[in-house]
């Protein structure tokens, strides 16, 4: 650049050439450069889009659906976003397609119960933002996963397995709510039993070879899949089972006691608001569980050695 701007004679062109090539140097151009605005466009259309469909629930269920509906369009369209590598393509957009179910879910029953957020303003925002953080960050781990580990493809095609188990088991559970299972909190034993993919995906992935990086990559997208599976059980369930908490004394008298008529629109709030924090605590635990198969399945491969 100094060898160029000795050819530059105009104090004028002389001046905005250095300022140019300073500026390229301090803030060199990449893709985060033209990620940003892009990003930011469909996470606005995507909250105007939510409001629009559900106006009677005021602003806050575009703040707690903008950026997961945003980001998860942004994933699938922007090429800067674009999946690198095609043995993770599979499972990054199975986590994409459930945020996506978790935004649609959300969004039905902040239609049906729009009281949800009116009724609980002080509720609604909070768990809004709570939800934009936890999406986000599912889905940079989800972008960010083929960046760091191996990206086998058969290790995302045994999360992908895994992910298949649970999500027939929670088809099962939607199909056959129980109004006092949600209630109390318990757990159909078959998603319980479900649940076992978890480790065993991992199990399979590590043992093929015995090397930790697998069963990591297999751990991480299990963890992502079972948990957003688990999300959008708990708000298909709910919704389906909702209108039935009208006739049960003890949710009247709960929305009631916090100020809320309706019982079916506190159960609708009250199961969508465990479903997202759920998002939080969950990977925890499926992530031990695949952190245990990783263990056996190396175990088992060095078994298989000796």
């Amino acid at each position: 650049m100094l060898a160029e701007l000795d050819l530059i004679r105009s104090p004028r062109e002389r001046l905005r050439f250095a300022s140019g090539a300073a500026r390229v140097a301090l803030f060199p151009p990449s893709a985060d450069g033209r990620r940003w605005p892009g990003l930011a466009i469909r996470v606005v259309v995507a909250g105007a889009a939510i409001h629009a469909l559900a106006p009677a629930g005021g602003y806050a269920p575009a703040v707690l659906m903008a950026v997961p509906a945003g980001g998860a369009w942004a994933m699938l369209t922007m090429r800067s976003l674009a999946i690198r590598s095609a043995g993770a393509m599979p499972a990054r957009i199975a986590v994409v397609a459930g945020v996506m179910a978790c935004v649609v879910l959300a969004l039905l029953t902040v239609q049906r119960y729009p009281q949800v957020m009116t009724a609980a303003a002080a509720h609604g925002w909070p768990t809004g933002l709570v939800f934009d953080a936890v999406s986000a960050g599912y889905l940079a781990t989800a972008w960010l996963v083929p960046r760091r580990l191996p990206a086998a493809q058969r290790n995302s095609r045994y999360a992908l397995a895994a992910g298949l188990v649970m999500a027939a088991a929670a088809v099962r559970c939607i199909a056959r709510p129980s109004l006092d299972g949600l209630w109390l909190g318990t757990w159909p034993g078959i998603y319980m039993a479900a649940c076992l993919a978890v480790p065993a995906a991992a199990a399979l992935a590590t043992s093929h070879r015995g090397h930790l990086d697998d069963g990591l990559e297999t751990a991480v997208w299990t963890t992502l899949i079972a948990s957003l599976i688990t999300a959008v059980m708990i708000i298909a369930a709910t919704y389906r089972v909702a209108p039935s908490a009208a006739s049960s004394q003890q949710i009247a008298a709960d929305a009631r006691q916090r100020g809320m008529a309706s019982a079916p629109a506190w159960l609708a709030g009250d199961n969508l608001g465990g479903a997202i924090f759920s998002l939080i605590w969950m990977p925890a635990v499926f992530f031990a569980l695949a952190a245990g198969g990783t263990l056996i399945g190396r175990a088992i491969r060095a078994a298989v050695r000796h």
